[in-house]
């Protein structure tokens, strides 16, 4: 089979950063124009070519649908309502995958058009799951980067570079953000589909060939032990039923905060540790909550250790109200999945959110979505292994 340059045993170079630096300054016509190259391996194909017609239209539809987000965010100040269903979208099946405007996008074009969405995915993942687009749907437009696809080199856990058989060195391919001028990435639309879209694919004789998308509810203790091991791998101490670790030296700390907060079920706290070492991040459960509290209270206090980390006096912040909205709709989504008791609902952030400055809204938002996208994802990989 021939070689092109993006194979890493070509004789040119394989790509690296200095193809995407060459692309700083550039309009994002530009690059998009510069993508056009046929100079591709043999195997995939020829590169799509866009005309400068094409690339004027879909920079125009990219400008309209960036517009149109910051209208709304106002509009989701006024309208907190809209919010609250929002966090409960999110809480569905996997919509917590796709970013809060991108959610949002899918939201209302699917609102026009007279259905809700439930799950969405690509063209390519709906065919790999064994759907197919119905006869005359049309896809809901959402943003994504501009990526470039370069080699890069792999390395083991103390950065040294991994070798093959041959003695050279093994190399990946991965897809790297394109920046403009300013440092801001560059954005064009893409389409996603609602599976309420889509129908299954059938075999030759007529037999549905699609998998089966109804998610399995982890139980409560597989929750606790979920979440636990989350907040243990990003470097967060979990003492279920208060502190009792003769080698942690600050268990009687601990111990003493939930004696002194008898009305909260846990907490996240960081403890200093004097010398300039880091603090000790800690969340801690009171004793005899049972499973299906103690995983809702973990959900709650690794919302506030994922999110305001090192800003652990937020209780006497000046926007507590706000770090207690973002946890708490955290544990909103994450309750969700696991089938937990709802406690407080989702209209805990609409009444934070009237009237806030679209700065402290969409900040709340891009926080609560990324955070539940790192656990839920991470839930995920470890239930697959379980």
């Amino acid at each position: 089979m021939g070689k092109g340059k993006d194979d890493p045993n070509c004789s040119s170079a394989p790509a690296g950063m200095s193809e995407i630096n060459a692309y700083q300054g550039a309009t994002p016509e530009e690059i998009l124009a510069g993508m056009e190259s046929t100079d591709r391996h043999p195997a995939r194909g020829p590169q799509l070519a866009f005309t400068e017609q094409e690339i004027e239209d879909r920079q125009a539809r990219v400008e309209r649908m960036t517009r149109q987000l910051e209208e709304d965010v106002k509009y989701l100040a006024d309208n907190p309502e809209e919010i609250e269903d929002w966090i409960f979208d999110m809480s569905q099946n996997r919509l917590w995958t796709y970013s809060w405007n991108n959610l949002w996008l899918a939201r209302v074009q699917a609102h026009a058009r007279g259905f809700d969405v439930t799950r969405l995915a690509s063209k390519t993942k709906w065919a790999n799951q064994g759907y197919r687009i119905k006869k005359g749907e049309k896809a809901l437009k959402i943003l994504r980067p501009v990526t470039k696809s370069v080699w890069v080199t792999l390395k083991d856990k103390d950065g040294n570079p991994l070798l093959d058989k041959d003695g050279k060195q093994r190399k990946s391919r991965k897809q790297i953000p394109v920046r403009g001028d300013h440092g801001n990435i560059i954005l064009t639309d893409s389409n996603t589909w609602d599976i309420s879209q889509m129908e299954p694919m059938t075999d030759r004789e007529g037999n549905p060939i699609n998998q089966d998308l109804t998610p399995e509810t982890p139980s409560s203790q597989e929750a606790v032990s979920q979440l636990t091991q989350i907040a243990q791998e990003n470097g967060v101490k979990v003492f279920l039923g208060g502190a009792d670790d003769p080698d942690f030296q600050y268990s009687s700390t601990v111990n003493m905060s939930l004696a002194a907060q008898p009305d909260a079920n846990g907490f996240y706290m960081e403890i200093p540790d004097g010398n300039d070492k880091p603090p000790h991040r800690v969340i801690a459960t009171r004793q005899g909550l049972g499973a299906e509290e103690e995983a809702r209270v973990l959900a709650h206090e690794l919302g506030h250790a994922l999110m305001h980390q090192g800003q652990a006096q937020y209780r006497s912040h000046d926007d507590r109200v706000r770090k207690e909205v973002e946890a708490e709709s955290v544990a909103y989504v994450l309750s969700q999945h696991y089938g937990l008791p709802i406690k407080r609902q989702a209209h805990y952030i609409a009444h934070w959110a009237q009237g806030q400055e679209t700065e402290a809204l969409r900040g709340a938002m891009d926080n609560i979505q990324r955070t539940v996208k790192l656990i839920l994802g991470r839930a995920e990989e470890i239930g697959a292994k379980a």
